[in-house]
């Protein structure tokens, strides 16, 4: 038990690094003056360019559908891990939950550094693309990346997105330990809503939605092979506690 508390205590640092990865690459994104480039041909984002006249309109609802979708997974995710348990059980679950959403935050640092794309949102793009960028928001310097904390309007973290994540480890949570068929299945909806209107928003490419979904899913499964592992190795140990006290008893 000590042990799964130990997990959760480890979820600052991961924060503290993957905020210094999101700075470094703000920083090199605004240096290599991404601004400027033109957003990438999208299979979403297309369906509302910003030159349309009712770009703002339809972005402002998208965001506000993606807002509440979230709100509402957040709600049931809430409510099923206490409902679920509360002590071992409530800590068992937010264990996984934190290693999965830990593990995909580092691995988005090494792909977001690794590519790095031009901006979806308007606030990351030149103001001849129709955006309102200004490089003052960026970090001025090396030391900055390493004290700036700032997560509102920032550039260049994309492939893949970090909002997904999140969402999808509330997801995956639901999914395996709700014994509510009904919330397991309401739930469905506004995570469609949630992946949907990320692109839609100019939060991310669809790509980054994408990515952030499969490595979330494949690592929540990795994870689950092997909790049953350590499971079979603890039920063999205690047979053979069993059959050693068997064989005492026997003697005694």
């Amino acid at each position: 038990m000590k042990q799964k508390w130990h997990t959760l205590m480890c979820l600052p640092l991961v924060i503290l690094i993957h905020n210094t990865a999101h700075n470094a690459v703000f920083y090199r994104w605004n240096r290599l003056q991404m601004y400027a480039v033109k957003t990438l041909p999208d299979i979403l984002i297309d369906l509302v360019p910003l030159s349309h006249e009712d770009s703002g309109r339809l972005i402002s609802k998208s965001d506000a559908i993606r807002l509440f979708s979230f709100l509402l997974i957040l709600l049931l995710f809430s409510y099923t891990v206490v409902w679920v348990g509360q002590g071992r059980k409530t800590v068992l679950s937010l264990n996984r939950f934190i290693v999965v959403y830990s593990a995909a935050s580092v691995l988005r640092c090494f792909t977001f550094f690794a590519t790095v794309l031009p901006g979806t949102a308007s606030y990351c793009l030149d103001p001849s693309l129709g955006g309102s960028y200004t490089s003052d928001r960026a970090p001025k310097s090396v030391s900055e990346i390493f004290t700036r904390f700032d997560w509102t309007h920032s550039c260049g973290d994309l492939l893949f997105s970090g909002h997904v994540i999140l969402t999808m480890c509330f997801f995956m949570t639901i999914q395996t330990i709700s014994p509510s068929a009904l919330i397991r299945n309401a739930i469905k909806l506004p995570f469609a809503a949630f992946l949907v209107c990320t692109p839609l928003s100019r939060k991310h490419y669809t790509i980054d939605v994408l990515v952030a979904v499969y490595v979330v899913f494949f690592i929540w499964k990795w994870f689950h092979v092997i909790l049953e592992k350590e499971e079979e190795k603890t039920k063999r140990r205690r047979t053979k506690r069993e059959q050693i006290l068997d064989a005492i008893e026997r003697l005694a």
